[in-house]
C-alpha cells in the first residue's frame, strides 16, 4: 500500500528571529513508504533525512534570512511547505 507524504509540522508562513540567537526549523513527515524530507534555500538542498529534517542555527545572522522550503517525497507523491525567515539585527 502506498500513502502519499504528509507534512506533520505546522510551519508559520513567516517568522522573525533575532540575530545571535539559537534557532531550529523542523520538518516531520509521514507516508508509506517513509518519505525523504529535504530543506531547500535559494533552490539548493541544504539538509535531508528520512521522515525528519532539522535545520540548526547556532547563532542566527543576516545571511540566514530568506525563504526555506520543506519537501517530503515518496513514490506516492510530493508535499511542500514554505516559511520566510526574517532576521532582526541587534
Amino acid at each position: 500500500m502506498v500513502d502519499p507524504p504528509r507534512i506533520l509540522t505546522q510551519l508559520p508562513l513567516e517568522i522573525t528571529w533575532i540575530e545571535g540567537n539559537r534557532q531550529e526549523l523542523n520538518c516531520d513527515a509521514d507516508g508509506k513508504p517513509k518519505p525523504g524530507v529535504t530543506w531547500h534555500k535559494d533552490g539548493s538542498v541544504i539538509k535531508s533525512g528520512h521522515r525528519r529534517a532539522t535545520l540548526e542555527f547556532t547563532s542566527v545572522s543576516y545571511k540566514d534570512e530568506g525563504s526555506y522550503k520543506c519537501v517530503a517525497k515518496n513514490i506516492g507523491g510530493k508535499k511542500e511547505k514554505q516559511v520566510k525567515v526574517n532576521v532582526l539585527c541587534k
